[in-house]
């Protein structure tokens, strides 16, 4: 859960990803978020939480942004991400394998 302008779910899961990478133009090699530049938190935030209310946009995320800082949500994304997929889960897009 994240509080924005009122709790929200943030939900990781692949089809977040995959709406992200459609709204970004490219697939992320990795979830590094530290690597991320400000338009991509603000699509990954959006795809997180657009599920459950399909009224938010793009200019929205950069509002909460602004409000709540880019630390509080970036660690929130990390937190959804660490919970959808834990490290040593055979299922973990954060970790690139080696063939």
């Amino acid at each position: 859960v994240i509080v924005l302008d009122k709790p929200r779910m943030i939900h990781m899961k692949y089809k977040t990803l995959a709406l992200a990478e459609q709204q970004i133009g490219r697939p992320f090699p990795s979830l590094n978020l530290s690597s991320l530049g400000v338009r991509e938190y603000a699509v990954l935030l959006w795809a997180s939480l657009v599920h459950d209310d399909p009224s938010l946009t793009l200019e929205d995320m950069y509002d909460f942004m602004d409000e709540h800082g880019l630390a509080y949500i970036s660690s929130k994304l990390v937190e959804a991400i660490v919970s959808a997929w834990p490290k040593d889960s055979d299922d973990n897009p954060k970790e690139e394998r080696n063939g």
